[in-house]
């Protein structure tokens, strides 16, 4: 079944009386027992986790990590830039952004206690195109190893890729204040009926490189609003997503992001969180972030292990031709 599916619904007025405010109690109480799994399961030991997170120019990248934000904290804030261009396919990120537990934590009204857990480091970065291409994939190579510093303009990267490759490696080095992608999240708008396939593709592509293989997953925005009320068509949607992503159901989050349509008056900024939304996406959340998923670092041989590999072997075929001489050679 993958992370449940919540239904959504509209918020419920605390005016009224009687099956509405038990909803909304019990709403509260399954929220807070989300956010209570999530940190039992992220724990406050070892290493925050670093996610990037991918889709296509105007799928909403930034409306989740608001929404993911909003989830966590208990309260709606505009952390990461959003835009509203009526489906143009137009965005507002244009580099790569890092938002640390530090940033997003400390407008939370539990901040001291949240603060000691391990919530990760959440990238987000402008909207890539719909293309496998080698341009493409070196792009995301960059990035999820680590290699770009933050505040780039995707533009730049994609302009010295394509000009300057011989020198990639000077201009974009390994270093230790970059961040290297733990988790993979690939976002689709269930109201959009067309998959980037494409870009896809190299995505699992660029997660699985000689190097590392990189734990992915989906998220799968807007089931509030998709675009077909017919069952089957959405779950071939669905099944599509999972096949292009190489992943399983359980790996798939649905939910709904916070947005004008179901956010309700702005007050100093802030806006009232809905729980049906907070619980399936921390539910979501519990899975992605669990520390039994590892990355898989390949080990690469060193040049000595390669020269004793060499030597060895010309030991043993130097050895091979002395005894066919000894044996056949009078």
């Amino acid at each position: 079944m993958g992370f449940q599916q919540s239904v959504f619904k509209k918020p419920v007025d605390m005016n009224d009386l009687g099956d509405n405010s038990n909803e909304e109690i019990n709403l509260k109480k399954r929220r807070k027992e989300a956010l209570e799994e999530l940190l039992k399961r992220i724990g406050k030991e070892n290493r925050p986790l670093n996610i990037a997170i991918i889709g296509t120019p105007g799928s909403g990248k930034s409306s989740f990590i608001n929404t993911l934000i909003a989830s966590i904290t208990g309260e709606w804030r505009s952390h990461a830039m959003v835009g509203c261009f009526g489906g143009l396919g137009l965005q507002k990120t244009k580099h790569i952004a890092t938002y640390r537990k530090e940033k997003y934590l400390k407008h939370a009204k539990d901040v001291k206690h949240l603060m000691k857990f391990n919530f990760p480091a959440i990238l987000d970065m402008s909207g890539i195109d719909d293309a496998n291409d080698r341009d493409t994939k070196m792009l995301l190579d960059l990035v999820f190893s680590g290699r770009i510093p933050e505040n780039s303009k995707i533009s730049d990267i994609l302009q010295n890729i394509r000009q300057n490759e011989e020198e990639l490696n000077n201009l974009y080095p390994l270093a230790k204040s970059n961040i290297r992608v733990d988790r993979i999240i690939f976002l689709v708008s269930a109201a959009n009926p067309s998959l980037p396939e494409n870009l896809m593709q190299a995505v699992h592509s660029s997660s699985t490189s000689r190097r590392r293989d990189i734990p992915m997953f989906g998220v799968l925005t807007k089931i509030d609003d998709p675009f077909t009320s017919e069952k089957n068509e959405y779950q071939e949607f669905i099944s599509r997503m999972r096949t292009h992503l190489g992943i399983l159901d359980i790996h798939l989050l649905r939910c709904t992001n916070y947005c004008d349509v179901n956010l309700e008056e702005i007050k100093d900024g802030i806006r009232n969180n809905l729980p049906e939304i907070d619980i399936s996406v921390l539910r979501g959340m519990k899975q992605i972030l669990d520390p039994s998923i590892t990355v898989t670092e390949y080990k690469r041989a060193t040049l000595n292990q390669v020269d004793a590999g060499g030597i060895l072997m010309l030991a043993f075929v130097i050895l091979m031709i002395a005894i066919f001489i000894m044996l056949f050679g009078k």
